[in-house]
């Protein structure tokens, strides 16, 4: 489904880094839809914006393995909604459903769009299932969902773009927590910025609606040591996200507790695990921290990214999915985190 008007303006590109060579910060959006293709040769691409002297003659897509120029003649109207489709270029061009990326160049060779989804760097959002569609939105920056009800050719609403979360709240020893304030948005540290949050009832329970696409969640309760963590909400769809909050550790000086000098990992917990484990560390200094997870085989199959972290005890929850938000095989990982030059990793293992 799609939007009853569009919002076309220009702004800063706040969703992913240009790619090099890319010398205009300023962005005017390209790509407003995509279907991905079932085989590989079955895409669509809605297209806004796009073209000078009302044409995409000179134009072009990019990706990992293809380069394919538009055929020439292709009119554009101002403002209005291009489809194309494979016999739309003059080369074949290929965009498939795990990790790939599609870009688009003007005449003069100028990167104009992207788009980047899957397991692949710096993706804008996982790869939808078969039949659903990637459409842009914007509420402040632009973003990326995933639509059950592809509309090609009409404006984007997120009708059938939206799913739900809900779950409980729990502290380590499995007792609910009521009153705890989960945050949901689309940043990691969510609690410097406006965002949007719910409580949870007596029961620890919490509900909330979202859009179809990676969303963060963090929860607070005094006493206890914050978690967050992202997953991706599918289109008219339910998912269980619950948390376990481990509580703070005071600090008292008449047993001699020294508070760490140096990035510390504490162990997970559970661990064994199976389906979700708490990951807790302590930072000594503020700055960015990495949390990634890897297999025997030294393959990064998780990571998380955090900016501007406060110093003190942050934490987490993995579960045991990875990029794709698929689930992850029983075994033994390497979790390690990260911030700046220091360094803690230990074995976890998930049973299934």
């Amino acid at each position: 489904m799609k939007k009853t008007s569009i919002l076309l303006f220009l702004i800063f590109c706040a969703v992913v880094p240009l790619r090099r060579g890319w010398t205009n910060p300023v962005e005017i959006k390209i790509i407003n839809e995509v279907l991905v293709g079932h085989p590989p040769q079955g895409w669509a691409i809605e297209l806004i914006n796009a073209g000078y002297d009302n044409n995409l003659d000179g134009w072009f897509l990019v990706n990992h393995a293809d380069t394919a120029y538009f055929n020439d003649g292709i009119s554009v109207v101002g403002g209005e909604l291009l489809v194309i489709h494979p016999d739309s270029l003059q080369s074949e061009f290929l965009l498939g459903n795990y990790a790939w990326e599609v870009e688009i160049y003007n005449s003069y060779g100028e990167g104009m769009d992207e788009l980047r989804y899957g397991a692949t760097e710096y993706a804008q959002i996982l790869t939808p299932q078969m039949g659903h569609s990637m459409c842009l939105d914007n509420d402040g920056q632009y973003y990326w969902y995933i639509d059950a009800t592809p509309t090609l050719g009409e404006p984007n609403d997120g009708e059938n773009g939206r799913g739900v979360v809900e779950g409980f709240v729990y502290n380590s020893d499995g007792v609910p927590l009521s009153g705890a304030k989960v945050a949901t948005g689309y940043t990691y540290n969510m609690w410097q910025r406006d965002t949007t949050w719910v409580e949870t009832d007596s029961m620890g329970y919490y509900y909330c609606t979202k859009a179809a696409r990676l969303n963060g969640f963090a929860t607070r309760v005094d006493g206890f040591i914050d978690q967050d963590t992202t997953i991706q909400i599918w289109p008219d769809s339910t998912q269980q996200l619950d948390f376990y909050l481990t509580p703070q550790v005071s600090i008292n000086p008449d047993r001699n507790q020294i508070t760490p000098k140096q990035l510390t990992l504490a162990p997970n917990y559970p661990n064994p695990f199976n389906g979700s484990t708490r990951i807790s560390y302590y930072i000594p200094n503020p700055g960015d921290v990495q949390v990634k997870v890897f297999d025997l085989a030294g393959r990064l199959v998780w990571h998380r990214s955090y900016e501007n972290m406060d110093q003190g005890e942050h934490g987490l929850v993995w579960d045991a999915r990875d990029h794709e938000g698929r689930s992850m095989r029983s075994g033994i990982y390497l979790l390690e985190v990260t911030s700046g030059f220091n360094r803690d990793s230990r074995k976890i293992i998930l049973v299934k």
